[in-house]
C-alpha cells in the first residue's frame, strides 16, 4: 500500500481558549495522508493554542479542517467571531441562539449575537500531534 501526501496549508495558531487573530497567509505547510482526507475538498489546518479543547485538541496539536461556510450543530469547527478565530463545538439551542462550546467545562460557552461577524470557515476533520 503506497500512501500519497497531501499538502496542507498551515495557518497562524488558532485559538482553544478565548480568541485569537488568525494572519491570512500560510505560514507553513502539513503533509496529511490521502487516505485520511478527500480529493474534492480543500482543507487548511492551524496549530491549538489554549486548553479549552482538552481532552480532545492538545495545545500544539495541528488541527486539520475542511473549507466550509456551514456546520452541523453539535460539530466542532473554525470560526471567525467579531474578528478573532477559534477552534469549538457549535451548538444551536431550541430558543433559536447559538454558541460555541469548549471540551474542556473550565471555560464557559461564547454566545453568537444577531449583530456578530459571524463566520463558519471549516469543519474538524483531524488533529496531528508530532508525539
Amino acid at each position: 500500500l503506497q500512501i500519497h501526501l497531501n499538502t496542507v496549508p498551515v495557518y497562524d495558531p488558532i485559538s482553544c481558549g478565548t480568541g485569537k487573530w488568525v494572519d491570512e497567509q500560510p505560514v507553513d505547510y502539513l503533509g496529511v495522508p490521502d487516505t485520511m482526507v478527500s480529493k474534492a475538498c480543500h482543507y487548511f489546518a492551524n496549530p491549538a493554542y489554549g486548553d479549552s479543547m482538552e481532552p480532545r485538541i492538545l495545545n500544539g496539536d495541528y488541527i486539520v479542517f475542511e473549507q466550509t461556510e456551514s456546520i452541523d450543530p453539535g460539530c466542532i469547527g473554525a470560526f471567525s467571531l467579531n474578528g478573532e478565530y477559534f477552534c469549538k463545538r457549535f451548538k444551536k439551542l431550541p430558543d433559536g441562539s447559538m454558541w460555541l462550546f469548549s471540551e474542556n467545562p473550565r471555560y464557559d460557552p461564547i454566545p453568537i449575537q444577531r449583530d456578530d461577524d459571524f463566520r463558519v470557515l471549516g469543519k474538524y476533520r483531524m488533529r496531528m500531534t508530532e508525539n
